[in-house]
Protein backbone atom coordinates (compact mmCIF):
# COMPACT_ATOMS: atom_id res chain seq x y z
CA UNK A 1 0.00 0.00 0.00
CA UNK A 2 1.57 3.56 -0.81
CA UNK A 3 1.19 5.81 1.29
CA UNK A 4 0.47 9.81 0.00
CA UNK A 5 1.79 12.60 1.66
CA UNK A 6 0.31 16.00 2.53
CA UNK A 7 3.50 17.49 1.96
CA UNK A 8 3.71 21.35 3.02
CA UNK A 9 0.12 23.16 3.98
CA UNK A 10 0.20 26.85 2.63
CA UNK A 11 -2.93 28.76 4.77
CA UNK A 12 -3.90 32.15 3.15
CA UNK A 13 -6.18 34.54 5.02
CA UNK A 14 -8.54 36.66 3.19
CA UNK A 15 -11.34 39.56 4.49
CA UNK A 16 -13.89 40.73 1.21
CA UNK A 17 -12.00 37.89 -1.30
CA UNK A 18 -8.91 40.46 -0.71
CA UNK A 19 -5.84 38.67 1.33
CA UNK A 20 -5.28 39.86 4.63
CA UNK A 21 -1.86 40.50 5.59
CA UNK A 22 -0.87 39.57 9.03
CA UNK A 23 -0.50 43.24 11.22
CA UNK A 24 -0.23 43.81 15.02
CA UNK A 25 -3.87 43.49 14.85
CA UNK A 26 -4.30 40.70 12.66
CA UNK A 27 -2.10 38.24 13.51
CA UNK A 28 -1.89 34.00 12.40
CA UNK A 29 -1.17 30.98 14.44
CA UNK A 30 -0.82 27.47 14.23
CA UNK A 31 -1.68 24.43 16.58
CA UNK A 32 -0.70 21.22 15.46
CA UNK A 33 -2.88 20.81 12.29
CA UNK A 34 -5.29 24.14 13.39
CA UNK A 35 -4.49 27.63 11.86
CA UNK A 36 -6.45 30.40 13.57
CA UNK A 37 -6.93 34.07 12.89
CA UNK A 38 -6.70 36.12 15.43
CA UNK A 39 -8.30 39.79 15.88
CA UNK A 40 -6.92 41.98 18.30
CA UNK A 41 -9.60 44.85 19.04
CA UNK A 42 -11.65 44.49 17.09
CA UNK A 43 -12.99 47.61 14.85
CA UNK A 44 -16.02 48.25 13.06
CA UNK A 45 -13.58 47.50 9.47
CA UNK A 46 -12.91 44.11 10.95
CA UNK A 47 -17.02 43.09 10.85
CA UNK A 48 -16.71 40.85 7.64
CA UNK A 49 -16.41 38.24 5.56
CA UNK A 50 -13.43 35.88 6.09
CA UNK A 51 -11.72 32.91 3.84
CA UNK A 52 -9.13 30.54 5.16
CA UNK A 53 -7.41 28.77 2.28
CA UNK A 54 -4.91 25.60 2.49
CA UNK A 55 -3.27 24.37 -0.47
CA UNK A 56 -0.65 21.47 -0.46
CA UNK A 57 0.51 18.77 -3.39
CA UNK A 58 -3.48 16.90 -3.23
CA UNK A 59 -5.45 20.49 -3.57
CA UNK A 60 -7.28 23.30 -1.99
CA UNK A 61 -9.48 23.38 0.55
CA UNK A 62 -11.77 26.96 1.80
CA UNK A 63 -13.78 27.78 4.79
CA UNK A 64 -15.66 30.63 4.97
CA UNK A 65 -16.97 32.76 8.45
CA UNK A 66 -19.07 36.27 8.72
CA UNK A 67 -17.56 38.45 11.87
CA UNK A 68 -20.81 40.50 12.74
CA UNK A 69 -21.14 42.31 15.77
CA UNK A 70 -23.71 44.84 17.39
CA UNK A 71 -22.04 48.61 18.61
CA UNK A 72 -22.65 50.36 21.77
CA UNK A 73 -21.84 53.92 22.57
CA UNK A 74 -19.91 54.82 26.05
CA UNK A 75 -19.19 57.92 26.83
CA UNK A 76 -19.60 58.93 22.97
CA UNK A 77 -17.71 56.45 22.19
CA UNK A 78 -18.60 53.16 20.01
CA UNK A 79 -17.64 50.25 21.02
CA UNK A 80 -18.23 46.69 19.84
CA UNK A 81 -19.97 44.74 22.58
CA UNK A 82 -20.89 41.37 20.68
CA UNK A 83 -19.30 39.16 18.66
CA UNK A 84 -21.28 37.17 16.12
CA UNK A 85 -19.49 34.16 14.09
CA UNK A 86 -21.31 32.05 11.68
CA UNK A 87 -20.78 30.29 8.66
Amino acid sequence: MAERRQGVVTVRWYRSALKLDVTDDHMTEKRGDRHRLIIRQVQIQDLDNYTCEALNNLGKSRQHIVLSGEWCRLNGSLYCCRFHISK
